[in-house]
């Protein structure tokens, strides 16, 4: 577990952290250790989160428009 006792984020950020936790099926403090985990030294654990939640929704959004794109190339 990280040593970080709070964290500042902008209330759209914690509901996406909320979804994204709910969908994984882990607690937010699993999904903020895992992030925090992976972050750079050099970088806070709430900048590290921001950019987490950008990845994966990127990343949901590229598979999405693959599954549409390979969906309306069959009609």
């Amino acid at each position: 577990m990280g040593n970080y006792t709070s964290l500042k984020l902008e209330p759209e950020v914690w509901r996406g952290l909320n979804e994204i936790s709910e969908f994984e099926n882990y607690t937010k403090r699993e999904l903020v250790d895992f992030i925090a985990t992976k972050k750079p030294a050099n970088q806070s654990v709430s900048s590290a989160v921001r950019i987490f939640l950008l990845n994966y929704y990127r990343d949901a959004l590229k598979s999405q428009n693959k599954k549409l794109r390979n969906f309306l190339s069959k009609k």
